[in-house]
């Protein structure tokens, strides 16, 4: 839990960061898969980035 008086961006940052390593773990759970992290996108990454995502799809077609 954040310290009394501790800003809000400082939680802001500590939420990503754990949020990022919860992903990171759930990536590890399986001998088959991989992590892509697109930095300039957000959560409907769909919408911004769609080459990504139809370049994962495709990956995932391919076998890599």
């Amino acid at each position: 839990m954040a310290e009394e008086g501790t800003s809000f961006g400082a939680r802001l940052r500590a939420c990503r960061v754990a949020a990022r390593l919860s992903q990171e773990d759930l990536a590890r759970l399986s001998s088959n898969s991989r992590q892509i992290v697109v930095a300039d996108s957000d959560h409907e990454i769909h919408l911004f980035r769609p080459d990504v995502v139809i370049q994962a799809i495709q990956d995932v077609q391919k076998g890599k």
